[in-house]
Formats: structure tokens, C-alpha cells, sequence
């Protein structure tokens, strides 16, 4: 008896641990990531970035981090977008998904204009993307 409620309390605190940092990471911003200079065999989309991504890395939407990849993929203006060539997609807590194609091309979702980010705007945003994978855990496959 007393080892079945050592077992119920063992599955009770990974239960309510797992809870608690699902409630603490749901406002999360994702972002998967591969290199914006990567040649790749198969087309990578907005439908397979997650998988074909070798970066993958999550912050709190508070972050300065997230903020700025927000600031950035939404000052872009009008533009083309390539979905054959997704190397960027950041994952909002409120659904709304932004990629970035080789040329900084940018889609966001429920907008679904195709836009571009200045030159300036990419050159930081590749040097932030290099900095973060660098500085993580991201190696290639």
C-alpha cells in the first residue's frame, strides 16, 4: 500500500510539473532556423521549416530577443516572398506566424501580403540569427 502511494505521489508531482511549465512556456515565442546562406536539395516551406530546421530555439515573448525579431519582420515593407526558400520562422503565443525566405522576403501570417525587409533591417537580422545559433546548441544535421 505504502509503495503504490509513493508511486500515485511520484506520478502526481510529474503530472503537476508538467503542467506548470507547459502554463509557464505558453508564451513562448518559437523560432526555427536554418542558415539564410544554406543550399538545400529539397525546398524548404513554411509547411516544413520545423522539420527542416537545425535551430530551434524558444524565449519568452518579453525578451528582448523576441522583440526585436518582432520589430524587425514587422517594419517590412511591401515585397516578394518565396516559399521555396524559408530559412526563418518565428512562432507567436497568439498564433501569428512570420518567415523569412534567403532574401528577406517576409510572410506574416493573417496579414498573408508578401513584404521585404530593408537591407539594413536583414543584415542585422542574419547577424542576430548567427549570434543566437552560435551561442546555442544549434549544429547542423
Amino acid at each position: 500500500m505504502v509503495k503504490f502511494l509513493g508511486i500515485q505521489l511520484v506520478i502526481c508531482q510529474l503530472l503537476f510539473g508538467a503542467i506548470a511549465y507547459a502554463e509557464e512556456n505558453m508564451n513562448d515565442v518559437f523560432v526555427y532556423y536554418l542558415p539564410f546562406d544554406v543550399d538545400t536539395y529539397v525546398p524548404v516551406t513554411t509547411e516544413n521549416i520545423v522539420e527542416q530546421s537545425f535551430c530551434k530555439l524558444s524565449f519568452s515573448e518579453s525578451s528582448d530577443v523576441a522583440k526585436s525579431l518582432g520589430y524587425l519582420l514587422t517594419t517590412a515593407t511591401s515585397g516578394v516572398f518565396s516559399n521555396k526558400v524559408v530559412r526563418l520562422k518565428v512562432s507567436k503565443p497568439n498564433g501569428v506566424d512570420m518567415f523569412v525566405d534567403t532574401d528577406g522576403g517576409v510572410l506574416i501570417t493573417g496579414d498573408e501580403q508578401h513584404k521585404r525587409l530593408s537591407d539594413d533591417d536583414f543584415t542585422v537580422l542574419k547577424a542576430l540569427m548567427e549570434s543566437l545559433s552560435v551561442n546555442s546548441d544549434c549544429s547542423p544535421k
